[in-house]
């Protein structure tokens, strides 16, 4: 295990110890019963003010290039450095972006379009489309989500090596209340056929789980857990997922509108707040 990595460990393994188990009962929004810790992971921070960069609303670590790259509202897509120094950037068009996402195996960025049924993979080198693939949202010959109505808020590539394509998509949709009168934010696994340059570019639906959370507007891969981060605007929480959406416990964040949340290797925490129109950095 080299340094970084021990890091990640102590780190993480901090952040672990902060999160609380579930408790039984429902809070007022209707979300199920739980009380969030503050962590001292989410006490220590500094704050980046992109460049080239309105509403941020996702955000990823490159691993192959040591960067951070971040989407907006208004089409937008950034790279910068660690500290927030803008690389690149580049708008499509007035295209709502509110997730992004690396396949560490290619390096290539995927970012998901907010009320729009297709995923596009995008090149980091220059920001340029290289495929779209389109979603088909039916498991099982039922239509399980209506983009029209219920937005899709994150993506996120969670490597894989018994998987066909190296690994699975997983998404949230964002609903603002748990009851019966409203589909509340699912997580959903997606199958693309991302080391197939030939195959038709349509992902397949594998899997569906309602959360017991609601506004769910973020989500990133935890390596060394093996688990989900979820971050909720309405809640200013993060919550610890497993990989079928059962909630492991969740923590208090700064910010008002958090959008987006990803780790490095160093330790580090990045979180997109889309209305301050920051990123929060929480340093090991």
């Amino acid at each position: 295990m080299n340094n970084k990595d021990y890091l990640l460990n102590a780190v993480l393994g901090l952040m672990v110890l902060a999160l609380i188990a579930c408790k039984g009962g429902n809070s007022g929004d209707g979300d199920i019963g739980l009380t969030c810790s503050i962590s001292n992971e989410f006490t220590s921070q500094r704050i980046i003010q992109p460049q080239n960069l309105v509403e941020p609303s996702g955000i990823a670590y490159h691993p192959a290039r040591n960067t951070i790259f971040s989407v907006g509202d208004e089409g937008d897509v950034i790279e910068m450095s660690l500290q927030g120094a803008t690389l690149q950037s580049h708008r499509f068009g007035n295209l709502d972006l509110e997730g992004i996402t690396v396949d560490p195996g290619t390096g290539l960025l995927y970012i998901v379009v907010e009320a729009a049924s297709r995923i596009h993979e995008v090149d980091p080198a220059n920001l340029v489309i290289t495929r779209t693939f389109s979603l088909n949202w039916n498991l099982n010959g039922n239509e399980v989500l209506r983009l029209s109505n219920e937005a899709i808020e994150s993506l996120v590539f969670v490597p894989d090596s018994t998987a066909s394509h190296a690994g699975t998509f997983y998404m949230v949709n964002r609903s603002k209340q748990i009851d019966s009168n409203s589909k509340p934010s699912a997580l959903y696994q997606f199958q693309l056929p991302v080391r197939d340059a030939l195959a038709q570019p349509t992902g397949t639906l594998l899997s569906v789980w309602p959360l017991e959370i609601s506004s769910v507007s973020g989500l990133c891969y935890d390596q060394i857990n093996q688990s989900l981060l979820a971050v909720s605007d309405d809640r200013d929480a993060v919550f610890r997922l497993s990989f079928n959406g059962e909630v492991r416990g969740c923590y208090q964040v700064p910010g008002t509108q958090q959008e987006g949340i990803t780790l490095t290797p160093a330790g580090s925490v990045y979180m997109a707040d889309d209305r301050e129109g920051v990123v929060y950095v929480f340093d090991e």
